[in-house]
């Protein structure tokens, strides 16, 4: 499915109308932590944070393409400010620690679904899921991360995946936020999010889906 980005907002072109994704509807929320990182770091944190989304969507490819024959796009890896041979190698080496730390996990499962796109006409959004697979009989929604806190948008990401799953007909019984991260403090870790929170997680994502057309619409954007 073809997408744009428009002053910072992603959308999705669906045969509805272009729908904004799951991330951008996410950017409503205020983050002080971020902010205050970045006002300490200055220009310096946006190449961190160009660095570790980079390493995040190479460890997401090498991961997730264990799952699937579809071939997976590969991201862009490049930035101008880093060495091509150093930062290839350094690339590499952060994988082969996502994959270590996933293989050691030993999570049993079947996909159903990967790096599959999902919309849901009747709230207006969409999103690509990380994975969907079985578990022991149950269907559970899999979203992995980089990043060495589980902040609660993680939470509604999983959630708004999970209400775009059961709008499109597929049962979700559970959801699992995976953490793998592979900078200096290596660790890995798993959060399980029971149907109850899942929905409750729902509910709160579609007040942000709410906010963001009220915002679209003060915009002239609708």
């Amino acid at each position: 499915m073809e997408c744009i980005t428009e002053n910072g907002i992603r959308y999705y072109i669906t045969p509805e109308g272009r729908f904004p994704s799951v991330t951008s509807i996410l950017s409503l929320l205020p983050k002080p932590g971020l902010e205050n990182w970045r006002t300490i770091l200055g220009k310096e944190a946006d190449k961190i944070a160009a660095e570790r989304a980079v390493v995040g969507s190479v460890c997401h490819y090498r991961i997730l393409s264990r799952y699937t024959i579809r071939l997976i796009e590969p991201p862009k890896v490049f930035l101008p400010w880093k060495d091509p041979e150093k930062w290839l190698k350094e690339l590499n080496m952060r994988a082969e620690i996502c994959e270590i730390l996933w293989d050691e996990l030993s999570i049993d499962l079947e996909p159903l679904y990967v790096e599959h796109t999902l919309i849901s006409r009747k709230h207006r959004f969409a999103g690509t899921l990380d994975l969907l697979a079985e578990i022991d009989g149950e269907n559970v929604i899999i979203d992995l991360k980089t990043s060495k806190e589980i902040w609660k948008e993680y939470e509604l990401q999983l959630a708004a995946y999970t209400i775009m799953c059961e709008e499109n007909g597929i049962n979700v019984d559970y959801g699992m936020i995976v953490k793998l991260h592979p900078f200096n403090d290596v660790e890995s870790d798993i959060i399980k999010l029971d149907k109850k929170r899942l929905d409750k997680r729902g509910k709160e994502f579609l007040d942000l889906v709410v906010m963001f057309y009220e915002k679209e619409k003060s915009a002239g954007k609708l």
